[in-house]
């Protein structure tokens, strides 16, 4: 992650750190590290958003990440770090978006 790319992109190490990018993410990160056929992607980190709170700017870093990620379309899963830990399961309280238009991220990620 750096202060131009502020998201983790699947397969990075940073991106398997459940701390960071919740339980799901870490998995299909660690996944895409060994090899396993895993779409391209990237994780919106709680710092990435916290540090960029304007909407212009978080519109703008989010179409620089898809482009380097391909044309979409993009799923978009909201999650949390302590998301499906032992003892603490939140199927169902979180949002999926399917078939997103790389125009349509910010929305989505909001």
């Amino acid at each position: 992650m750096s202060a131009e790319f502020p998201f983790l992109r699947l397969g990075e190490p940073a991106a398997q750190s459940r701390a960071a990018v919740g339980s799901k993410a870490a998995a299909l990160s660690a996944l895409a590290a060994a090899g396993f056929r895993v779409p391209a992607g990237f994780v919106v980190t709680k710092a990435a958003l916290l540090d960029n709170p304007a909407a212009p700017d978080l519109a703008r870093l989010l179409r620089t990440a898809a482009s380097g990620t391909g044309t979409g379309p993009f799923a978009v899963r909201s999650s949390a770090a302590a998301e499906d830990l032992p003892g603490a399961s939140f199927a169902g309280m979180y949002e999926t978006y399917l078939q997103v238009a790389a125009a349509d991220l910010p929305a989505a990620v909001h």
